[in-house]
């Protein structure tokens, strides 16, 4: 009997956009699911309250109204009010073209070793077709864990064994994400990096991850809402935004590997982001954030792991 499937869809500000994400998995085909939406939204506008409407009227969705926002907390409390073997994780502002894209992700769990599944990313501009490319897997697990995390591509052709995941298009038994306590909710505002974070703590349990190309979506990368930091609307506090990248670093940085993780985790997504090279009066805020991250990382680093699953 295939294990039952619960979808997981934060959303923020993307209205129109997520209502597009629910239509296409409430038309998908195969195993027994349901979707738990965890809007943050305070209110929704008018012109998408009969859309909305009749997704919310569908038995198969249960629909959480969480303030404040925070992304992590959210997935966290969506899991919690769950119910599947399989959690299936996917953004809000995706499509998925593809009827048995969920059949694709469970298809996988047959095989008792595997604890996640990360599914292919496309972009508006590719078709979306999802080629596998013939032979045999490969495997990235004879490399460094923090190797197959950041330099492991999400548009590959070849199914592969890797530790790597994402919140965008990704799965995971729920006993497994039970078995570490879940997300760590220490990662707040705009965060980036506690998919990493639970890719790295599930692995080291020595459980393992696939990368199914098939099981492909389209990731639209909405310009606003979300995490979006090109959206003016969001808050953008460069302290939360360093202390994330920071929290990441002092948890899981490795002799031999603190460079890579410095440079592409930290520095790359703080005073190294486009926005503030572009606009470089930013530095010195982005800067004075970076060392005040750090320094909030270390205490909750120190404070130890956060989560409601966790006593």
């Amino acid at each position: 009997m295939a294990p039952t499937v619960s979808v997981i869809v934060p959303t923020f500000r993307r209205f129109g956009h997520v209502l597009n994400t629910l239509s296409d998995l409430l038309r998908q085909e195969g195993p027994a699911f349901d979707v738990v939406v965890a809007d943050q939204n305070l209110e929704w506008p008018a012109e998408f309250a009969e859309r909305l409407a009749a997704i919310q009227a569908d038995p198969r969705v249960k629909w959480l109204r969480l303030q404040p926002p925070g992304v992590v907390a959210a997935r966290n409390e969506a899991v919690r009010q769950s119910a599947g073997e399989i959690l299936v994780f996917v953004d809000d502002d995706v499509l998925i073209r593809d009827t048995r894209f969920l059949e694709k992700h469970v298809a996988h769990y047959a095989n008792p070793d595997v604890a996640g599944v990360i599914g292919r990313e496309r972009t508006p501009d590719s078709d979306g077709s999802g080629h596998v490319a013939p032979g045999p897997p490969h495997d990235w697990t004879d490399r460094h864990v923090l190797e197959q995390i950041f330099e492991f591509h999400r548009d590959s052709d070849h199914v592969t064994k890797v530790c790597t995941f994402s919140t965008c298009n990704g799965s995971v038994r729920r006993s497994a994400f039970l078995a570490v306590g879940g997300f760590d909710e220490n990662f707040t505002g705009n965060s980036y990096g506690d998919d990493h974070d639970l890719a790295v703590r599930i692995y080291e349990k020595g459980l393992r991850f696939i990368y199914d190309p098939a099981t492909v979506l389209v990731h639209l990368n909405a310009p606003a809402g979300g995490l979006r930091l090109t959206d003016p609307a969001n808050a953008f506090d460069h302290t939360a935004r360093a202390m994330c990248q920071w929290l990441f670093y002092h948890r899981h940085a490795r002799p031999g590997y603190r460079w890579m993780v410095l440079y592409r985790h930290v520095l790359r997504k703080t005073v190294f982001l486009k926005a503030n090279l572009v606009k470089p009066w930013r530095q010195f805020a982005a800067w004075a954030g970076l060392i005040r991250g750090y320094v909030e990382a270390k205490r909750r680093v120190a404070h130890g792991f956060v989560s409601r699953f966790v006593k």
